[in-house]
């Protein structure tokens, strides 16, 4: 049902049964679920189009004859795992229907067919008269500064030249160690040389020794050979 529907109070129907008539044609039907004074929800296994115009019979116990109102379709649904329903907006042409309308609602135990207005949004507390005063002062504007003084100029001193005495002559100077080595040279010499005599001397003995070994070793083969001859 549509949003300016909603404004309308609901209430259960119990042992409410709703006829659908379309063009004159019964189409189906279906206990009603609730019911308000814009339309009613029908519990339907028939689907409509949306906007299709009906003839309603409404029909409880009790009741002398049907109460026949007109509608049109304005939705399907419901609570999920429901049978499925229909939404049907009523059309009130006269007075008539309105006020047996209204009746079957109070019998229905609906006491106000109108939804009671919403209730205003609360509105934040005024703000105190010191607050209100601060925010409608104009802003302060801050003083301006004093001028800075101009900066003095710093004096620039040239270097003075520094006098440094005349370096002393310095004498050439040698290592002890050289010095001695360099007397030592001639000593070293002659001492290598003797050294060398004294290797040739031993060779040339060596050597003697080496041809008399000869000359004994071939006497002895020589002995050696004449007995077997």
């Amino acid at each position: 049902m549509s949003r300016k529907r909603r404004q309308y109070a609901r209430v259960r129907a119990q042992s409410l049964v709703a006829h659908l008539h379309l063009d004159g044609k019964l189409v189906g039907g279906g206990p009603v679920e609730n019911i308000s004074a814009g339309g009613l929800l029908v519990r339907t296994g028939q689907q409509l189009p949306e906007g299709a115009e009906l003839q309603l019979d409404l029909v409880r116990p009790g009741m002398k004859k049907p109460f026949r109102l007109a509608g049109h379709v304005v939705g399907g649904g419901g609570p999920s795992g429901t049978p499925p329903a229909l939404r049907i907006a009523f059309e009130l042409g006269s007075d008539l229907p309105a006020a047996r309308l209204h009746g079957l609602l109070h019998e229905l135990g609906l006491r106000e067919t109108v939804e009671p207005p919403a209730a205003p949004p609360p509105q934040a507390p005024p703000a105190p008269a010191i607050l209100r005063q601060a925010a409608s002062a104009p802003a302060a504007t801050a003083a301006p500064l004093p001028p800075r003084a101009a900066a003095l100029p710093v004096p620039v001193l040239a270097p003075r030249p520094v006098l440094l005495p005349a370096p002393a002559a310095l004498t050439p100077w040698a290592p002890p160690a050289a010095a001695a080595s360099v007397a030592r040279e001639p000593e070293a010499a002659l001492s290598l040389q003797q050294q060398v005599q004294e290797l040739q001397q031993q060779l040339r003995t060596a050597r003697a020794q080496l041809e008399r070994h000869e000359r004994e070793l071939a006497a002895l083969r020589a002995e050696l050979r004449g007995p077997r001859q």
